[in-house]
């Protein structure tokens, strides 16, 4: 599963890459006139939005090999919380804030431990609008940021797991639906991360924790 992931990013290069020619290539040779239409420019797009979506947050198992522990976690629903600039009708740049509670197990030559931990997510991407159709918007985006994974206070914890904080990668895609400045978002995001260890060597594991993010919500648009 792991030597996959070279591959979904070399295709999101050349998502990338192809989107950029196409922008290219579709701007005009001059200048258009104040009452020109189908320019491609900053002005056919809202500048900024603000978006609120719940999330589900589904994470595949880390089994390595050798004397590492097996990782796995909890599904979980969260919150995320996104502000999206415009600075063309095809680009974008964004910030995301997420949150979701969920619990780490591992396996490991010392037995079974746990420890439930609040996520906090901080990350931006670049985002690429395609054209639209009937009012529906889609986008595809990729970028990176960190992972704040805290520990609670469950009395099922394993004892001395502290906060970590972990750096993580992400790709996707969406669409919106807007009716003037209020619409709908639906996306999904892949997150990559190293999992956790909270700072306790027995947890320690090898390999990439992938998680699957669908997400809807309301966007504002301004």
């Amino acid at each position: 599963m792991r030597r996959q992931y070279p591959k979904f990013v070399a295709l999101l290069v050349v998502v990338f890459l192809s989107a950029f020619a196409a922008f290219a290539q579709d701007q005009p040779s001059s200048s258009p006139g104040p009452g020109s239409a189908g320019s491609p420019g900053a002005s056919d797009a809202p500048k900024n939005d603000l978006s609120f979506q719940i999330s589900g947050i589904f994470t595949g198992d880390t089994n390595p090999s050798g004397s590492f522990a097996s990782h796995f976690v909890t599904n979980s629903a969260g919150l995320l919380v996104n502000d999206r600039y415009h600075f063309t009708k095809w680009w974008a740049i964004e910030g995301n804030y997420g949150f979701t509670r969920n619990s780490h197990g591992y396996v490991t030559n010392l037995g079974p431990a746990s420890v439930q931990a609040n996520m906090h997510e901080v990350s931006g991407n670049l985002v690429f609008n395609t054209p639209s159709f009937f009012g529906l918007q889609p986008f595809v985006l990729g970028g990176g940021g960190g992972l704040d994974f805290r520990p609670t206070s469950s009395t099922t914890n394993v004892p001395g797991a502290s906060a970590q904080w972990k750096a993580m990668w992400d790709y996707g895609a969406g669409l919106d639906f807007r009716i003037a400045n209020v619409g709908l978002r639906f996306q999904v995001r892949e997150l990559n991360y190293r999992p956790p260890n909270f700072n306790l060597p027995s947890l320690a594991t090898t390999g990439w924790a992938h998680v699957t993010q669908p997400s809807a919500g309301i966007v504002f648009t301004f």
